[in-house]
């Protein structure tokens, strides 16, 4: 289970490091205070990481990526303090 975990960070990692280095993708914004956790994962270049590390997740699990991505929203919600509506909002960012 920490192997899937760690595998699916890095992996998402990655793609922010090929993001920085092709000029074609969208700006990395960092995080500051003002910004909400919905605002924060709602960037295009987190949405795109997301999205390849909740596939290598889905791929090592053997289940659907939209299974992966409610799972992991589902336990982010509380932590994030994400209201039902944001969440919902998140699950159609990564499963589109």
């Amino acid at each position: 289970s920490l192997q899937i975990v760690l595998s699916e960070y890095i992996r998402h990692e990655i793609e922010h490091i090929l993001q920085t280095i092709d000029s074609d993708r969208p700006d990395i914004i960092d995080k500051d205070d003002t910004m909400s956790p919905f605002d924060y994962y709602s960037q295009q270049h987190e949405v795109d990481a997301q999205k390849v590390g909740f596939e290598r997740r889905a791929k090592m699990e053997d289940k659907s990526v939209e299974d992966v991505i409610r799972d992991y929203l589902e336990y982010r919600q509380h932590i994030d303090k994400l209201s039902d509506n944001e969440k919902q909002g998140l699950i159609t960012k990564l499963t589109t």
